[in-house]
């Protein structure tokens, strides 16, 4: 009920059910940022439609869907940056007036020497920057993808990031 909402204790009841909820959709842990602010906005969007709370409804159903919804609408809004990060990669040339031509061809080669340097990675290390930078993918995503543990992503990503930059920097000078 829409007076319920406005105790304390109701919320504070619901919120590890919340917060359960929302990690399942994302499939992160509950100690995820990521879980915490779509739980905190779940919570912000309940009370600022509270008057769509029919009385006698019972809270915890109406509360729980909206979690949902918040949950899959950050999991669509990950998904468009990555494909606009994957469009921005692949990129050619500028639209009439926003570079030159010159720019872009620059452009295109800097973004060709990060992709040779790329493939001079190992295999593995290539996988989880590839999987991060290119798919949009978070290192725990990227765990379960590979069926690794987290650590050993990590430890992959900063070896392969560190190498990546030596690569490069040799492209500088």
């Amino acid at each position: 009920m829409a007076e319920e909402l406005l105790q304390n204790d109701a919320l504070v009841a619901l919120r590890p059910v919340v917060r359960a909820v929302v990690a399942h959709v994302l499939g992160l842990r509950w100690a995820d940022a990521d879980v915490e602010d779509c739980t905190s906005e779940a919570f912000r969007r309940a009370l600022e439609g509270r008057q769509r709370l029919a009385p006698g409804a019972p809270l915890r159903p109406w509360l729980l869907g909206i979690a949902r919804h918040r949950a899959i609408d950050a999991t669509r809004s990950k998904r468009e940056r990555a494909r606009a990060r994957e469009q921005t990669l692949d990129y050619d040339w500028p639209t009439v007036g926003e570079t030159s031509p010159d720019s872009a061809v620059a452009q295109r080669l800097l973004r060709d020497t990060v992709r040779q340097a790329l493939e001079m990675l190992p295999a593995n290390q290539r996988q989880a920057i590839e999987l991060a930078y290119y798919g949009g993918l978070t290192r725990v995503e990227i765990a379960t993808r590979l069926n690794e543990p987290l650590g050993t992503v990590k430890t992959r990503m900063r070896l392969g990031l560190m190498k990546l930059r030596d690569l490069l920097g040799q492209v500088e000078e």
